[in-house]
């Protein structure tokens, strides 16, 4: 029953079944004067009702192919056109906290909607919707008392109207109009219901497609332990991307738990986190808050642990993942600067789906799979846990042994991690003796290092198993006065799994799978955190080593820049080949590809900017001109909008 409010209240309750105040007879009298006579009035009503139909369907259609920030457009659009209301705004419940949060606003007076963003259930009319599950319209709204924020009375708003929305599994928020003037009463409550209902449909649909894919990737991770080839959690990312229409999508797990420590999206051209892709959760102004971060592009404006990341192009938001009000993980959502006019709903939307993967989550928290259990050096823990010695030699250099990172200045011998990196670039042989001595002592002589050599060999081996013999050693193993490094179900390496990515990716091609050369060049790209070893810039042994793998990053990413294009995919295509512009800037065919994919776009503009970029680079670095097919498409740009 609907709850009872004094007489000379300026809001009303109606139910979905109650007529609006309004009636339908005294709309057509009012008609009957317009038109002059009773019959053009009913003609003109029964017109706009097949008209609300007709539209009702097209909606129903364009929402079921749209992302979810183009659904929450399209919904507020609609309505504001059919309805003649000036501001609408949507508000989203928070999952863990029950609050109705403010996520969208269009139309006139922004500052003025923003004035309260968050409202508890029966607090002011979003609250009392929530709580009374009905639709309420304010018809007074200046001296409704109700209505909390004063700053949208004194931007001349006398009528309010809110409708709950309803997902597949109950009332997800609310969806509100305000006018200046008062509408039509009769057919604004028409209009709000079946935009509500649509609108919610589709957010539920959303968010019950992110925590599937959510509580199949926690499935995965948890019961398969090679994550590097698994993948699990690729799809949700994905899923989350595209409706979120982001750049860049990533995850950060405590290394705790049964999951990989950092999973991204490919094309990933934004660096990665410096607090907690180390695993400093401690310091993540996010995990300390347990609420959502925004991170500017501007170094300035950013909280303090945030200032060391890299500015990039847009902004980022960190959504904490807390299970049993313990932070366990990180969203991190990459937006581009296009987004900044919407940030209430970038942040909304991805609290949303953080929420959907915290359901995911939770399953953890099983008696077999706890959140918070102690590892043990147990066959079935090392399964859940995945290899329990990671290598990292993209960017820099980083190792993992049983989920915990290990410090290099724990490692009192320098030389002993020195060793590990030679054999890691090394993997596919085994190393002299004496090649190791020279590269390991290149000053001195190699004859007075051999007992050193020995204790360093020594010491590597014990690094893993500290209290196990040495020399019963699998993972440094020695033939003669040879050494290798030798990779197994519990030791990774990121080099080797990229090489076999891009091998993949060009096996995939020839047998004419776009599909898995795609998904296979994708890999490689995101295994690719940087160039190779990047705390070793002088040492010889590992130059060609770079080199011949910074060639292949760059045929991956050109490949996928060309399977993306054939696909009309011009954004990921002009992600893939600025990444490839940063591994080598001088590659005038790269530039050139990507004149075109922004062109493609419709950013005419950028396109010629860079051309004008690409001239730059030549001429200042190789003290060349542009060729001749650059030159040739530029002019094309010029002289059209789009491609023929």
């Amino acid at each position: 029953m609907a709850r009872r409010r004094p007489p000379d209240t300026t809001s009303l309750l109606i139910t979905p079944h109650q007529q609006p105040p309004a009636s339908i007879g005294e709309r057509l009298s009012v008609s009957s004067e317009e038109y002059g006579t009773r019959d053009s009035a009913v003609q003109a009503y029964r017109s706009d009702q097949l008209h609300l139909g007709t539209a009702f369907s097209q909606l129903a259609i364009d929402l079921a192919v749209q992302s979810i920030r183009n659904a929450i457009e399209e919904v507020l659009d609609f309505a504001l056109f059919e309805t003649g209301a000036e501001a609408g705004e949507i508000l989203l419940a928070e999952p863990q906290f029950r609050e109705l949060a403010l996520i969208y606003h269009r139309g006139a007076a922004p500052e003025a909607f923003t004035e309260i963003v968050r409202f508890q259930p029966g607090q002011g009319v979003p609250g009392t919707i929530w709580a009374q599950a009905m639709l309420l319209l304010c018809v007074r709204l200046p001296e409704d008392t109700l209505f909390l924020r004063s700053a949208v009375k004194q931007a001349g708003f006398q009528c309010y109207c809110g409708s709950l929305l309803r997902g597949s599994t109950g009332p997800i928020g609310v969806l509100g109009l305000a006018f200046r003037t008062m509408p039509d009463l009769s057919r604004l409550s028409c209009v709000m219901t079946a935009a509500a209902s649509l609108l919610g449909l589709r957010i539920s649909e959303v968010f019950a497609t992110w925590r599937q894919r959510g509580m199949e990737s926690v499935l995965l991770a948890a019961l398969c332990g090679d994550h590097s080839s698994a993948q699990p959690f690729e799809m949700f990312l994905r899923e989350v991307a595209r409706q979120l229409n982001l750049r860049q999508s990533e995850l950060y797990f405590r290394s705790e738990l049964p999951l990989p420590r950092f999973s991204a999206l490919p094309y990933r051209s934004v660096p990665a986190c410096p607090t907690v892709g180390r695993g400093d959760f401690e310091r993540c102004p996010a995990c300390n808050t347990k609420q959502s971060v925004l991170v500017p592009s501007a170094v300035a404006q950013r909280l303090t642990p945030c200032r060391a990341a890299e500015s990039c192009e847009g902004y980022c938001c960190c959504v904490p993942l807390v299970v049993a009000g313990k932070p366990v993980g990180v969203l991190r959502s990459i937006f581009s600067a296009q987004s900044t006019d919407s940030l209430l709903e970038s942040i909304g939307l991805a609290e949303l789906a953080s929420s959907a993967l915290t359901d995911a989550l939770a399953l953890l928290d099983s008696e077999n799979l706890r959140l918070d259990r102690q590892r043990t050096d147990t066959p079935s823990s090392r399964l859940l846990a995945g290899p329990r010695i990671a290598l990292r030699c993209f960017g820099t250099f980083e190792i993992t042994i049983d989920g915990r990172t290990i410090d290099p200045t724990t490692i009192p011998r320098r030389r002993v991690l020195q060793l590990l990196k030679i054999l890691a670039v090394n993997h596919k042989c085994f190393v002299p003796r004496d090649m190791l001595m020279e590269w390991l002592w290149p000053d001195s002589d190699v004859g007075n290092r051999i007992t050193q050599f020995y204790v360093i060999v020594h010491e590597l081996r014990r690094l893993p198993d500290p209290g196990n013999d040495p020399r019963q050693s699998r993972t440094i193993v020695r033939d003669g006065e040879r050494y290798r490094l030798v990779l197994s179900d519990s030791v990774w390496l990121d080099i080797a799994e990229f090489e076999q990515a891009v091998e993949r990716g060009k096996q995939a091609e020839a047998a004419g799978d776009s599909l898995a050369a795609v998904n296979a060049y994708s890999r490689a790209a995101e295994l690719y955190r940087g160039d190779l070893l990047q705390d070793e810039p002088y040492a010889e042994w590992c130059w060609d080593a770079r080199e011949q793998l910074r060639e292949s990053c760059l045929f991956a990413l050109q490949r996928l820049a060309f399977f993306w294009s054939r696909e009309n995919r011009w954004d990921a295509s002009v992600s893939a080949l600025r990444r490839a512009l940063e591994l080598d800037n001088l590659r005038e065919n790269l530039h050139r590809d990507l004149m075109y994919a922004l062109w493609a776009l419709g950013r005419r503009a950028d396109a010629v900017r860079q051309f004008a970029e690409c001239a730059r680079l030549l001429r200042e670095h190789l003290n060349l001109e542009p060729s001749k097919e650059t030159l040739q498409l530029l002019e094309t740009i010029r002289k059209s909008a789009y491609p023929g």
